[in-house]
């Protein structure tokens, strides 16, 4: 339930724009150090306490590598640990961990959280032991935007750089970098991968691990502001690195979007807007330090009563877990309100940093109403492994978690990567610059329409096959729409998506409705109709024999296979 936040070196290549090189001395990671260093000995006890966590607590730890593979790899590292400095096996221990598969099982990288900007867990890790490796950070943070990788904050002095579009670190374009990065961070599905790994960008111990830099204590990173795309400005940075125990002063813009990441009290809140919208911020699915989770639902409970919003929006952005047994009180004051059985009324933001508990939340919300999820894919599917097992290994101090039970989703798919988005947004740098939230924005001006059909159509437009499938799924299955959902709201989508030349998706829309409806004649000609087009000829023909066979004297059956015997003609 924790949140994970676990190209050979190349130098730039000659300027082709105007180039400004700013140079500051900060305090590196090597600056301060403890003079004593764990022994091979102990690290490798270390790492036969890892190994024996996985092995002995994961619910499934084969269930990505296989055992002789992860078994293999861990010796290999054993024999390798007196050669390796610290940082090495540290970095080794990530790798390892991250080989298993999910996003729970992890070595915490021993980094200040509070310097990342980001908190690995939503329960407070330990310092590393004395000797233990800890790592340094840079001093600016990285956010992934639809135009690319942006700096959204920084200490002080560098705060001109805020906004600017990352182009290269150490040489390596972003997309080089995070794919050096990949293999040491863990994680569920691939846009969890790349938030985590955007967020690990700031570590240069793990930059220098992956090939990506050539020194910890300085990296040069070459920018462009913002709004200047294509134009010939650049700004090549050259920096230290901040150490573990420092605390300096952040510079932040997306003040009022993005959490306080040095607040971590205000899990749950709840507003009401102009326009008597309703936005529930969840940050952490837990009891808070001044309000039960419980107590919380029985307010939210009543502000909705009080209120009668046409619409409710619950922000999941930005929570990576908790307690996934008390989201029970998150979706009960929602399911029981009437609107969220109707599209257009209950709306969720989520994105790859929705995860573990916040994706159970998700879960069974699309499964118990007719919510749109607005924003981008998420940090869990719907089923992932879960529950994290903690262990601070006794001589490093460093911390492992690992996955002691599997979350299976509503549909019982295991293949899903993600609730489906409903709504796709993603997160634009200039209105961001601005205090424009257009996630937010997209959820409060969506209109889903008023009637089944144009809803199911629009869900379409909006997200994709799936989307409408689970729409068309809900309308089917519940009690207060069922009746609207017979044979024409599928046939009627099917003959939509045929017009529009998606006939691969038309003749599966029409094979499921003949099976839900097998008297539906219409299903069966709008199937042929499709896999003639398709030039499933032989698929075409046994549909329509199973129509005559229904329908013997309908002259529509008697037309396609005169069709298909004509098209067979020598």
């Amino acid at each position: 339930m924790h949140a994970v936040h676990s190209n050979p070196r190349r130098y730039l290549p000659a300027s082709r724009r105007l180039v400004v090189t700013l140079v500051a001395l900060l305090s590196t990671s090597g600056a301060v150090r403890a003079q004593v260093r764990l022994s091979p000995d102990q690290w490798r006890a270390d790492l036969d306490e890892l190994v024996g966590h996985v092995v002995e607590n994961h619910r499934n730890p084969y269930h990505t590598i296989a055992e002789g593979d992860f078994r293999t790899a861990a010796a290999e590292l054993r024999d390798r640990i007196d050669s390796l400095s610290g940082d090495e096996i540290a970095l080794a221990f990530a790798r390892l961990l991250a080989s298993v598969g999910d996003g729970h099982t992890r070595l915490t990288v021993p980094v200040n959280a509070a310097n990342l900007g980001y908190a690995q867990a939503h329960t407070a890790d330990p310092a590393p032991a004395p000797g233990a490796p800890r790592f340094s950070t840079l001093p600016v943070r990285f956010m992934e935007f639809e135009e690319g990788i942006h700096i959204v904050a920084a200490t002080a002095g560098y705060e001109a750089l805020l906004g600017h579009r990352v182009l290269s670190l150490g040489g390596a374009t972003p997309e080089e970098a995070l794919a050096a990065l990949a293999p040491f961070v863990a994680h569920d599905t691939p846009a969890g991968l790349r938030f985590n790994s955007t967020k690990l960008l700031a570590v240069p111990e793990l930059l220098v691990g992956a090939g990506v830099i050539g020194d910890a204590a300085s990296a040069t990173l070459e920018t462009r502001p913002p709004g200047t795309a294509g134009a010939p400005t650049s700004t090549v940075t050259t920096f230290g690195a901040i150490g573990y125990d420092s605390d300096p002063e952040w510079v932040r813009v997306g003040e009022g979007i993005l959490p306080d990441p040095s607040d971590s009290t205000p899990y749950l809140d709840l507003d009401v807007g102009p326009d008597g919208v309703v936005v529930v911020r969840v940050n952490r699915i837990n009891d808070g330090p001044a309000e039960s989770i419980g107590a919380f639902s029985s307010r939210l409970a009543k502000t909705i009563e009080d209120v009668g919003p046409d619409r409710v929006i619950l922000d999941l952005r930005y929570c990576h877990g908790g307690d996934q047994s008390l989201s029970r009180a998150l979706v009960l004051p929602l399911v029981r309100w009437p609107p969220a059985q109707r599209p257009g009324h209950l709306f969720a933001l989520v994105g790859p940093e929705t995860f573990s508990a916040a994706v159970n939340l998700a879960s069974r919300l699309e499964e118990w109403t007719q919510i749109t999820f607005v924003g981008e894919p998420l940090g869990s599917g719907p089923s992932h492994y879960s529950s994290s097992d903690r262990e601070v290994l006794d001589h490093s101090g460093l911390v492992v978690r690992v996955s002691t039970g599997y979350l299976v989703g509503w549909t019982g798919s295991e293949w899903r990567e993600s609730v489906e988005i409903g709504l796709p947004v993603r997160p634009r740098i200039e209105p961001f610059l601005r205090g424009r939230d257009v996630v937010l924005e997209a959820a409060i001006r969506h209109q889903a329409g008023t009637e089944p059909a144009e809803q199911v159509r629009r869900a379409f437009d909006a997200g994709g096959i799936n989307a409408a499938l689970i729409m068309w799924s809900r309308f089917r299955t519940d009690p207060a729409t069922a009746p609207l959902a017979g044979p024409d709201l599928g046939n009627g989508f099917a003959q939509y998506l045929f017009d529009r030349g998606e006939t691969r998706f038309a003749a599966g829309i029409f094979l499921f409705n003949r099976e839900f409806h097998p008297s539906s004649i219409e299903a069966y000609l709008g199937e042929a109709e499709a896999r003639i087009v398709l030039g499933e000829e032989a698929q075409a023909r046994a549909v329509l024999e199973e129509a005559s066979r229904r329908a013997p004297d309908d002259p529509r059956i008697r037309a396609l296979l005169n069709r298909l015997d004509e098209g067979s003609d020598p």
